[in-house]
């Protein structure tokens, strides 16, 4: 008499079964824990390797402006310091929440590490993405006072104004999000291995949080960058029809080469705010599109979404601190000053390791020498 045996496999909750005719029943398990079966996916290296390289680029762009930061004095103007905000943020996203969403992708969305380690790559993962957001948004107010009243801003801006300013966009940031994170830890039961922000479960909050979170610093940086747009091209065009213009500056190519000069370190700064508001638009705006609707019609949108937008979002820490360099000659020049430095003083520290290395003459063997 032939018996079957039944093996189950239930991804969700690791429990195993397979449909075939052996004499028995058997429960396959791991220990004690009856839902701890085998969780390692096959992992796709290449993949990996991708996700990696982001990572380390996030990481390593993001502490070379921290790094440059800290140790050039030329640096530490109020602007710089939103920058440096900014990229202390995405060091953040590089070094925390990047590695635990690889994790939680490669495991199939499959959270191996607890619910201690879960609450913390989410604390991060969440805030850190929002203080990007509103940081962006404080730096567009920013440079949108100094160039619609430039000696109101002369007169009253600081580096400690700016400092204050900076916490209160971490104030505002948990502001916007804490109270949903908190309800949700405390509130709300997942699975053992389950490790997100439940989107429908959480439906009363997502509303707000899109409106603090994304919306309103959207609408800032849109509305902040298209004025001063308007405004300098405005006064481009003002000056170039002046005809007073061309007789201040034909008193000698050196004065005109200044003003060019002057005029062109004060458009960096606008240049990088407007380059990095562009590519922030453009990464946010899947999941912006997928937060908005997801919690109202969770089928409405394919679950791709979600993994595609939350990687725009990271790829905008990863894209920031080179746009940085790449658009401010004094980020650059200060980098440069302090590998060369660095490179310098090691060079220097070789040579005197070398010479120092180096056997002596004793004064009896240079007595040798000079009478042979």
């Amino acid at each position: 008499m032939s018996e079957t045996y039944y093996l189950h496999l239930n991804v969700s909750r690791f429990e195993l079964s397979l449909n075939g005719s052996l004499g028995q029943s058997v429960n396959i398990t791991n220990g004690s824990d009856p839902n701890a079966a085998n969780i390692y996916p096959d992992i796709s290296y290449s993949l990996l390797t991708v996700l990696l390289l982001i990572m380390i680029a996030t990481v390593a762009g993001n502490g070379i402006v921290l790094i440059a930061f800290c140790a050039s004095r030329r640096l530490k103007t109020p602007f710089n310091y939103y920058i440096c905000n900014l990229a202390l943020a995405d060091f953040l996203v590089g070094i925390i929440a990047m590695p635990g969403f690889i994790v939680y992708n490669l495991f199939n969305e499959v959270w191996p590490a607890g619910t201690a380690l879960c609450t913390i790559w989410m604390y991060f993962d969440w805030h850190m993405t929002f203080e990007s957001a509103i940081n962006l948004a404080a730096v567009s107010l920013d440079r949108y006072w100094s160039v619609r009243w430039p000696v109101s801003y002369k007169r009253h801006t600081s580096v400690k104004r700016t400092i204050l300013i900076l916490l209160a966009t971490w104030l505002y940031m948990h502001i916007a999000f804490f109270p949903g994170y908190l309800y949700d830890r405390i509130v709300n039961v997942y699975g053992e291995h389950d490790c997100f922000w439940d989107l429908v479960m959480n439906r009363r909050f997502c509303t707000a949080v899109a409106v603090l979170g994304y919306y309103i610093p959207l609408s800032v940086m849109v509305f902040c960058n298209w004025s001063i747009g308007s405004m300098v091209v405005k006064r481009t065009n003002a000056t170039a029809q002046d005809p007073d213009v061309a007789k201040k500056y034909a008193e000698g190519e050196t004065r005109l080469t200044l003003a060019k000069d002057k005029a062109r370190r004060q458009r960096q700064p606008l240049i990088t705010l407007a380059m990095i508001t562009v590519c922030a638009v453009i990464c946010w705006a899947p999941w912006v599109i997928y937060f908005t609707i997801a919690p109202h019609y969770p089928t409405a949108l394919p679950d791709i979404l979600i993994t595609v937008g939350y990687w725009m979002c990271y790829l905008n820490s990863t894209i920031n601190p080179y746009l940085y360099i790449a658009t401010s000659d004094d980020f650059r020049g200060a980098i440069r000053d302090l590998f060369c430095r660095r490179s310098g003083q090691t060079l220097s520290g070789a040579f005197s390791m070398i010479i120092s290395a180096a056997p002596k003459r004793t004064s009896l063997e240079t007595s040798v020498r000079r009478a042979s």
